[in-house]
């Protein structure tokens, strides 16, 4: 009989392994490049699923009399190994190389992280699958745990920096275990006690190591930690801070013109998102004309050829877009940002040093998500500015949907080109070196089928491109960057003049204008847009992103994941390219070790307990066991597709992985957690009927939310970000209530007929959704979010087949 305290320690288990889970990926992202984030997911789930195999193939172990003390046990070391696996971590230098090295750091991170989630698998496997009646109500508190966690989390990383929130997620463990040790007192107060001194010690290690920084960051990126004037968390990055405030650095801007003075040194600190997506905080006493070089910048091409400007800059960073605009004083610069610890850095930290920027009377920065912001902006800009946006780190708390981005899809760049005046213009920079200049050549293709989306026969007349320096085989090419202009309006004959004239003038290259192009390639790039057939000729992949697929920074077609080297450059987006590379190879180890871990051993347990006439599967056979293998693969696969779907879909329409992450994660879980409960009152004398028609309902809402859901998302796309929140919870929860009835039917039926069968089906159920984590992703970057999400119904289809099947079989042999 489950009681309070096992409902109360389960919940807490639950919390604090999602807390877990979501904070590797925030710490991935800073240990490790951004496209091994995700892998936390995956490592998370696996563990857990060989947690869940432990308890059924070890039932001499794992014996049902001795449940509470499992519970107390395994909930107690998941606290322990928790903190030990997370300093280990700390300790091992992460080779972000293809190498042996390489390989067997990221080797030894999987097995040492996944150990605490082992021990997790093992408390919530037996909580789910050893008291039976109550199954519905225990998966509840599990997914309400997990619900929680996700807000939690956020938080928590406004309060403490990423190493003290694991401490803090290891509190949460141990209390976990004390709820689950109360039922234990009377067979072993030894445990009990040491569930209260460990307890006792975690929370007094918490303040003790913000003191004295006993764990802490040692490696990042393969690199030793440096000295640091200031570091903040936030669920989406990692802002730092550091350099000496009072020592001149030579001006080493990226894409400064040569003509610039090479000499001169100016006071500025180094800014950085994750240790890798840096930026320059300048030393500024107010007098605007000692940053005359700024004007020397490819950035700077917009300002030159339209003066006099109300600029909006996305995307503030240390400031350089905004007192570039000052140095050519601009009318107004509204400055948006989506990050408020940057937002704090410029307005408060460093604000004496900065200058102040906030309070110029020009300038208007803008704490929020910058295409949200410009959807419902009334106002008409004469320049758009995007220097650099989301290269890398800044998307690396996206996981799941690994560089998915809102800023880069068709539909967001109708929105910039609709909020220009007549003559207004977008300027957006991107990396474009002698090689592989495949993000130039993407951002012109985007940009040529948005204006033909908007009617424009030849967009070519309203595009300029820059760049930074010559193709001359110099080392600077390797760091160049290129300026794409573009107009709603064809550039005059006088716009074309004054760019040659004052390229010419720094040295800069006009690789294409509407008259001539010094690349032959992008000419046929925009007349061949939306020619499919053309563009799958070029290496990389240059489809023009769509909300459906908003995948701008990938560009391996995975077709080709196995001749990547024309990736291997030494270009600046060589590590975006790579991305593809590692997520196909981290499926096929996922899919061998799902087939390792949970497939093989069990078929051969199977097997011998045949040999032996073992009666612990209560005569059932594997093929008596056929109908509920597959339900419970299946439903595994489909929440999984759904979940990462609508965690993409929703990153797009809320602006950022992290929020999307936050709504998708505690809507369906909080959700499930009540469709799970409700089905405590579906009767068991007729579950067989109706649960078949419980999943049959479920597929019919969803194929009705994925009908509707594009339509909602347009609507709402000009509200404020907690109205956009507000509509992703109101449309995810009705799907979620019934995802969450899918699990504790299905695990009532199949306990009816053999109770020793639970941790096969939990361990399955989690196997396959390990998989479907990694593969999902694979769906959406090939065929489109959609695509992904129909995928999963079609699981869901299968899943109620096989209902009907597991009805069949039972009538028979009734």
């Amino acid at each position: 009989m489950a009681s309070r305290n096992t409902f109360i320690g389960l919940f807490f288990v639950a919390l604090a392994s999602l807390m877990f889970e979501l904070l590797l990926v925030r710490i991935f992202s800073v240990t490790m490049w951004y496209h091994f984030a995700f892998m936390a997911v995956s490592i998370a789930m696996f563990g857990m699923t060989v947690g869940s195999l432990a308890v059924y193939l070890l039932p001499d172990i794992f014996k049902p009399e001795k449940t509470q003390k499992h519970l107390a046990a395994s909930a107690l070391i998941f606290a322990a190994s928790l903190l030990l696996s997370f300093w280990l971590h700390l300790c091992i230098r992460f080779v972000p190389y293809i190498s042996w090295i390489g390989i067997l750091s990221l080797a030894a991170t999987y097995l040492i992280i996944s150990l605490p989630f082992i021990f997790s698998g093992i408390c919530i496997c037996l909580a789910l699958t050893r008291f039976p009646q109550a199954v519905s109500k225990l998966y509840a508190a599990d997914l309400c745990g997990a619900a929680i966690g996700c807000i939690a989390l956020l938080l928590l990383l406004k309060s403490v920096d990423g190493i003290s929130a694991v401490i803090v997620v290891a509190f949460l463990a141990c209390v976990g275990a004390l709820f689950f040790a109360f039922d234990c007192i009377k067979d072993s107060r030894r445990l009990f006690t040491t569930a209260i001194v460990t307890t006792v010690l975690t929370a007094a290690f918490l303040p003790i190591n913000m003191q004295y920084h006993l764990m802490k960051l040692r490696w990042v990126k393969g690199l030793e930690e440096q000295a640091l004037l200031y570091e903040k968390w936030n669920s989406f990055s990692r802002i730092r801070v550091y350099g000496n405030p009072d020592e001149p650095y030579p001006v080493k801007l990226t894409g400064l013109s040569k003509t610039a003075d090479q000499n001169i040194k100016v006071r500025s600190l180094f800014l950085d998102i994750d240790n890798l997506a840096g930026t320059v905080l300048f030393r500024n006493d107010g007098d605007i004309s000692k940053m005359s070089y700024l004007r020397d910048l490819v950035a700077s091409m917009a300002h030159i050829l339209r003066p006099h400007a109300n600029v909006l800059v996305i995307g503030v960073g240390g400031g350089i877009d905004i007192l570039s605009a000052l140095t050519f004083d601009q009318k107004s610069v509204t400055g948006v940002e989506i990050n408020d610890i940057i937002c704090d850095v410029l307005r408060n930290k460093f604000a004496d040093y900065t200058g102040h920027i906030d309070k110029n009377p020009h300038v208007n920065l803008v704490n929020d998500e910058a295409r949200s912001f410009i959807a419902r902006s009334k106002e008409k800009f004469d320049i758009i500015q995007i220097t650099l946006i989301d290269t890398w780190a800044a998307t690396s708390a996206g996981a799941y949907a690994l560089t998915e981005n809102s800023l880069y899809t068709m539909e967001a760049w109708r929105i910039y080109l609709e909020h220009l005046s007549p003559q207004g213009v977008v300027s957006c920079c991107r990396w474009y070196p002698a090689e592989h200049q495949y993000e130039i050549d993407k951002i012109v293709c985007l940009a040529a089928e948005a204006l033909k989306k908007m009617g424009v026969s030849d967009p070519r007349k309203n595009m300029i491109v820059v760049r930074s320096n010559k193709l001359d085989g110099s080392e600077e090419n390797f760091r160049a960057v290129g300026n794409l202009m573009v107009s709603p309006s064809a550039f005059s004959t006088a716009d074309i003049e004054n760019v040659r004239r004052n390229a010419e003038r720094l040295q800069f290259e006009v690789v294409l204008d509407p008259l001539q192009a010094s690349d032959p390639l992008l000419p046929k790039i925009i007349a061949n847009c939306d020619n499919e057939a053309f563009l799958s000729t070029i290496p990389a992949r240059l489809t023009p992103p769509t909300d459906d697929s908003p995948f701008f920074f990938q560009m391996a077609r995975l077709r080709d994941w196995q001749n990547l080297s024309f990736l291997y450059g030494r270009s600046e987006n060589s590590f975006n390219m790579v991305a593809t590379c590692t997520l196909v190879s981290l499926f096929i180890i996922v899919l061998i070790l799902t087939a390792t871990c949970v497939i093989l051993p069990l078929v051969l347990t199977l097997r011998r307990q045949r040999g032996a006439n073992s009666p612990s599967i209560t005569a059932l056979s594997l093929k008596d066991a056929a109908p509920m293998l597959v339900y419970f693969c299946c439903i595994g696969i489909g929440f999984m597709l759904i979940e990462i779907s609508q965690i993409q879909r929703l990153s797009v329409f809320l602006g950022h992985p992290i929020y999307s992450l936050a709504a998708v994660l505690f809507t369906l879980l909080t959700a499930s957690a009540l469709g799970s409960f409700s089905t405590n009152w579906l009767k068991d004398t007729s579950l067989t009927r109706t649960a078949p028609l419980v999943i049959l309902v479920l597929m019919v809402v969803l194929v009705l939310f994925g009908w509707l859901t594009p339509s909602a998302i347009t609507m709402f796309q000009a509200c404020d970000t907690v109205e956009r929140i507000a509509v992703s919870v109101g449309i995810l929860f009705p799907i979620g209530w019934l995802m969450g009835t899918a699990f504790p039917i299905g695990m009532r039926l199949a306990l009816r007929r053999s109770p020793e069968i639970g941790p096969w089906l939990w361990g399955l159920n989690g196997a396959t959704s390990v998989c479907a984590s990694v593969g999902s992703v694979i769906i959406t970057q090939t065929f489109g979010i959609s695509c992904s999400f129909m995928t999963a119904i079609i699981f869901y289809a299968i899943g109620w087949l096989s209902l009907i099947w597991f009805a069949a079989r039972e009538k028979n042999q009734a």
